[in-house]
């Protein structure tokens, strides 16, 4: 009901959680470097070994590559929501762009104001800060309230699989490739976001990027 699905992962010993072990972190950071724009998520930092690398990591580029951060909180991979919050607090102060999202949001830190969260997101110095919410579309941070923007209309949800993944292309795209401002950016996430929605699987392969 709704596009959702349940998934099972083999993440044990994988590619990404070995990442970190097998490159230095002096590698690792002359590759990133060489890129725009680095995107994490939630269920990097819980699936990554060692850590401390990773903030290493982080803090050798920061300045030079955009660093863009999706919460992706999966409850089953951590031990506790504490644990989450101890994590997401080590890799902030590196994070340019936080792209969260409200059911994340409300799930990890339950009880606790969503605009108190973003308000300590930003102190922390995360300069924009989008949040997605499904169906009541997205909302920009701004100066200590949330500007909502609707979504789309006419969208007929085929298969939620993959959407929050466009979406933060979208918004990449649109902020630090297309040099939208962040309102105009929104939009673009959006509609990219429902091309995703419209289709079974993650991927339409129809889509291109013309058509956003």
């Amino acid at each position: 009901d709704g596009g959702t699905h349940h998934f099972h992962y083999w993440r044990s010993d994988s590619a990404a959680t070995e990442t970190l072990l097998q490159y230095s972190t002096d590698r690792l950071a002359q590759f990133v470097s060489s890129s725009r724009v680095l995107l994490l998520s939630g269920i990097t930092l819980a699936v990554m070994k060692d850590p401390a690398r990773l903030v290493a990591l982080l803090e050798s580029v920061a300045g030079t590559t955009a660093i863009v951060l999706d919460t992706n909180y999966r409850p089953r991979l951590w031990r506790s929501p504490e644990e989450f919050h101890r994590r997401i607090e080590q890799v902030l102060p590196y994070v340019d762009i936080l792209l969260p999202s409200q059911a994340d949001l409300e799930t990890a830190w339950e009880g606790v104001r969503i605009e108190d969260l973003l308000w300590h997101f930003a102190e922390q110095g995360v300069r924009t800060i989008c949040m997605k919410a499904g169906a009541d579309g997205c909302a920009l941070w701004n100066d200590g309230g949330l500007q909502w923007f609707a979504p789309p209309e006419n969208i007929r949800v085929v298969d939620a699989t993959g959407a929050g993944d466009a979406f933060n292309a979208g918004f990449i795209a649109g902020l630090l490739l297309r040099g939208n401002n962040a309102e105009e950016s929104c939009a673009l996430a959006q509609r990219t976001a429902s091309h995703a929605l419209m289709v079974h699987g993650a991927l339409n392969r129809e889509f291109h990027g013309e058509a956003v």
